[in-house]
């Protein structure tokens, strides 16, 4: 009897063992199809977005023609990549995939892609009902940044003597592009989960296109791979880029005049951004805060929809990760299905979840408070935040893609963007009459 009730027990203990490792593939396999909305769709080609709602069709106009990005000292979008070359690359790459794959490579790469627009740069919101798709048309690679090379001793340069170098001549590029506009900034997107090398050239050139060609604006695209089941693979890739972009941060610093550096994270690329500016605090951890700006110059930075672990965020605000930018946003949403699945992988928070007031004690509240150049927006109000999946919202929320475009662009605070606060100084969201607010705010601009 005793041993019919311990078989009885195994074969329980088994099938619950059975179970648990059923649901997680499961969840596991609806998380990576959720996630793969940080891809892009159909290709090499990308429709642009809505069209933000700062622009009537006169301002519209006089600021998105896609003829800017042919003029000289290059043209097209400037890139940065730790992706081994199509040609070199070790292993299966996807079947879409040209110039680049997504396998790790490194050094870094820089040179520029040749962004194909349709309907001969013809942008008007009135033509919009149709779609308008982008395409990268060729790239130019200048060669491997000699400053620096991202594993340092580790890397042997015997394996890349064959390829061309370049130091200063690509920052010598931007500051010449740098010149030509009003703001003296670099702009970076670094995109997310199972896109190839084009889709953040194409996201860039559209946010480019929108915020009327100033300054720079360069894709940083990491080899994340468009599969589905390589989502984990791409989060240690993540944190390996993560030091590369701190590396590319700090070369731009040194080489270009920009006069800030604003950084635009998506999806799992916040955790590349987030791991570069992690670095970038603990290595100037002596420097003081002024100190550290002036010598990183990274200016506005926003982490949207971002898959990053909460509690590991705090980590980093501990270790003053905050005193590297100017400002940090976070963009969160209470309605993003793919994040709630990556929660549910990872069992824990993601930071681009908006949290409940409750979930949040008054002595957290108070400490984030402190700081001063935080801030958390949130989106689940704004109109078509919901679309899909709802964790596209930056490209398919006007309302959204016009308070980000109104960050980075300007520069103001929260409130002088038409938000409203939700709970003191720290979380802000789009109010039902945000269309007024932000047509007064573009009167005071």
């Amino acid at each position: 009897m005793q041993r019919n009730i311990q078989g009885w027990t195994n074969n329980r203990i088994n099938a619950v063992r059975f179970v648990a490792r059923c649901s997680i593939v499961s969840a596991t396999a609806v998380s990576l199809f959720l996630l793969a909305a940080c891809s892009s769709k159909g290709g090499y080609k990308l429709s642009l977005m809505p069209t933000p709602l700062l622009y009537d069709d006169e301002a519209y106009a006089l600021l998105n023609n896609p003829e800017e990005t042919e003029q000289e000292p290059f043209h097209g979008i400037p890139y940065i990549t730790d992706r081994m070359p199509l040609n070199e690359e070790v292993g299966k790459s996807s079947k879409k995939a040209r110039f680049y794959g997504n396998e790790r490579s490194p050094v870094l790469r820089a040179g520029f892609g040749q962004i194909e627009y349709a309907g001969n740069g013809k942008d008007t919101k009135k033509a919009r009902k149709r779609k308008q798709p982008i395409a990268v048309s060729s790239i130019s690679e200048l060669g491997l940044l000699k400053e620096p090379l991202p594993y340092g001793r580790l890397t042997d340069p015997t394996l890349f003597e064959n390829e061309a170098l370049v130091d200063e001549e690509f920052a010598d590029l931007i500051n010449q592009k740098i010149a030509q506009s009003e703001q003296k900034d670099i702009f970076i997107y670094v995109h997310g989960f199972k896109v190839l090398f084009d889709n953040p050239l194409l996201v860039s050139a559209e946010l480019w296109h929108f915020m009327g060609f100033r300054g720079a604006f360069i894709a940083y695209t990491w080899p994340s791979t468009p599969r589905g089941l390589a989502y984990f693979k791409d989060t240690e890739t993540a944190q390996l880029s993560g030091q590369n972009l701190r590396l590319t941060l700090e070369y731009l610093a040194r080489h270009t005049n920009a006069e800030r550096i604003h950084i635009i994270g998506y999806s799992a690329g916040t955790r590349v951004v987030i791991t570069a500016l992690h670095q970038l605090a603990l290595i100037n951890s002596d420097e003081d805060e002024a100190s550290v700006r002036e010598k990183c110059r990274i200016g506005r930075v926003a982490l949207i929809g971002s898959d990053y672990d909460a509690n590991q965020f705090g980590v980093t605000l501990s270790n003053g990760i905050l005193k590297v930018p100017e400002s940090l946003t976070v963009y969160a949403s209470q309605y993003d299905d793919a994040l709630g699945v990556s929660r549910l992988v990872f069992g824990q928070s993601r930071l681009g979840q908006t949290q409940d007031s409750d979930d949040v004690s008054e002595y957290v509240k108070r400490r984030l408070e402190e700081y001063e150049n935080l801030a958390f927006v949130d989106v689940s109000k704004a109109v078509q935040s919901r679309t899909g999946e709802g964790h596209g919202y930056f490209r398919k929320s006007p309302w959204v893609s016009s308070d980000i475009l109104m960050t980075m662009r300007h520069g103001l605070s929260a409130e002088e963007r038409g938000l409203s606060a939700k709970d003191g100084k720290l979380l802000w969201e789009f109010p039902l009459d945000y269309v007024d607010r932000l047509e007064e705010a573009i009167k005071r601009l």
